[in-house]
């Protein structure tokens, strides 16, 4: 018990050294590929984000792809669906093959729909522009990530990524009777890594992440990275401190974030894990009730979800409140077999 408060307080120092005031310059609008780090799964949304330390299944890999070692089978597939703000939407799914003493690997893919856009151009006199038609941006990437168990408490694995970009196309020229056509279309390779650590102290875990390395891009004059983002997070099922035999789990995480274009942010989550044999007699294994806080972003805040795994298969489903923006909804389906 000794150990374990003392690998939280070491924990939280860290944070409360690295956030900075709130008189910090904030770091806004400084990245594209917004798509490349949504947050995908309604596991991970209905606990606020704190998932970079806790095995998720296929869906790690979008988060921590050292944690995809950690699948309850050979294989686990998943695929998650998420309504955003402004009419976008995110679908992403992946997966994930284990090799036994080879390692772990896995296959990934992303869609980001920024919905139908009217597209303008300035014109002299009234009303000053003249509308082009719509078009429909978005982006994709497809990803391959490989794991390695180095024993039987640490793990570390990467997440290589293609990665394209489409905001359509625009004119460009001094004379609106002779405009050229410009397409916004960019393409480019990111990759992630990260580690997973059990400490021996019942399942005490430590996780660190980095997304997102790139070279920058460029779409003609104007240079920007992608949306790098470093996490480190701790997480622990406070139930096996009492009764280490217990079926039900309460896995309760904090992960610390530093994002390239946001300032420091803390994921709060916890997730209740039900399991009564008398279920199974329904083809129900468990069920499970989550929720998070977020601090320090501007409009995100609480979170909620819940999910069952029935006849081998996952379905879960989360809510995120946004603030002056309506809620996000997002919802998964996963199978280990």
């Amino acid at each position: 018990m000794k150990k374990v408060l003392k690998i939280v307080i070491l924990f939280v120092l860290v944070i409360a050294i690295t956030v900075p005031s709130d008189g910090a310059m904030k770091k806004l609008a400084q990245v594209g590929f917004k798509g490349l780090i949504m947050p995908v799964g309604a596991r991970e949304a209905g606990m606020g984000n704190a998932i970079v330390s806790i095995p998720s299944g296929a869906n790690s890999i979008f988060w921590n792809p050292a944690a995809i070692t950690d699948i309850s089978g050979d294989r686990s597939f998943t695929f998650n669906y998420m309504n955003w703000i402004a009419d976008m939407t995110h679908a992403a799914g992946a997966v994930v093959f284990g090799m036994e003493n080879y390692g772990t690997i896995g296959i990934s893919f992303m869609v980001l729909d920024y919905g139908k856009i009217t597209a303008t151009r300035r014109i002299e006199g009234d009303p000053g522009y003249m509308t082009m038609g719509e078009f429909s941006p978005g982006e994709v990437s497809v990803g391959l990530a490989y794991a390695r168990k180095m024993t039987d408490k640490f793990s570390f694995g990467g997440h290589l990524k293609y990665a394209r970009q489409d905001l359509g196309a625009g004119l460009e020229g001094s004379d609106i009777n002779l405009p050229q056509a410009v397409y916004f279309k960019l393409s480019t390779i990111a990759f992630d890594f990260g580690t997973l650590y059990y400490t021996g102290i019942r399942d005490l875990r430590i996780a660190m992440s980095f997304q997102n390395f790139s070279k920058e891009i460029k779409y003609q004059r104007e240079e920007f990275p992608l949306p790098l983002m470093f996490r480190v997070g701790i997480a622990m099922n406070v139930l096996s401190i009492f009764n280490e035999e217990s079926p039900n789990a309460l896995t309760v995480a904090v992960d610390f974030q530093h994002p390239r274009d946001f300032p420091e942010r803390l994921d709060l989550g916890a997730e209740y894990l039900y399991r009564n044999p008398r279920m199974k007699d329904f083809g129900i294994n468990s069920l499970a009730l989550r929720g998070g806080y977020k601090v320090g972003y501007d409009e995100e805040s609480w979170a909620f979800g819940f999910g069952i795994n029935a006849y081998g298969a996952r379905i879960d489903y989360a809510v995120q409140n946004f603030g002056i923006f309506d809620t996000v909804t997002t919802w998964s389906f996963g199978i280990d077999f």
